[in-house]
């Protein structure tokens, strides 16, 4: 059943993304590219992802974006099923006017969305990941590195059984 509802919320979430934005999918364990695929199909790109802790393979794959031309990198989780077009817009804005980052806090003490007008390694170093103070720590290390910093609306996201029961009766048409 996990397994199922982890599909679905990246399929909506992957559908939530503005049409024209390019989009690289970053998997594990490295020899998966094909099953991607299969899932989700070929207008995406495909690219391992980096070894380490999640905050060493969100660096990596902002390096990757950013060496491969992109002006501003967005990184998602597949698990907050409200994130919308919307929310990508606002976030552009947000860089747009001059912030280095922008940040969609998660309501359980993380975060939703990071973009980035530039790779900046340093937000992700020693954040304790899944945590109530992730989202803390990585707007901690945004000070220290002298950037500034945009939020986003708070919005839920998907880690336990009871976060599931709770968006899905509230998501119209559901998943």
């Amino acid at each position: 059943m996990a397994t199922d509802i982890y599909r679905q919320l990246a399929e909506r979430q992957l559908g939530a993304l503005p049409k024209d934005w390019p989009v690289e999918i970053h998997y594990a364990p490295r020899d998966s590219e094909n099953q991607m695929r299969d899932w989700l199909g070929d207008p995406f790109s495909y690219i391992p992802q980096a070894e380490g802790t999640l905050g060493d393979r969100l660096a990596q794959g902002v390096k990757h974006a950013f060496a491969s031309g992109a002006r501003s990198v967005y990184c998602i989780g597949g698990d907050c099923p409200t994130l919308n077009a919307e929310d990508f817009q606002l976030a552009q804005q947000t860089l747009d006017a001059g912030k280095d980052l922008v940040f969609g806090p998660a309501k359980d003490g993380g975060y939703y969305l990071v973009g980035l007008r530039q790779h900046c390694p340093e937000i992700f170093a020693n954040v304790p990941w899944s945590a109530s103070n992730t989202l803390e720590v990585s707007l901690q290390n945004a000070e220290t590195a002298g950037r500034k910093v945009g939020l986003l609306e708070g919005k839920t996201d998907v880690d336990e059984p009871m976060d599931w029961e709770r968006v899905r009766g509230k998501l119209r048409g559901g998943l």
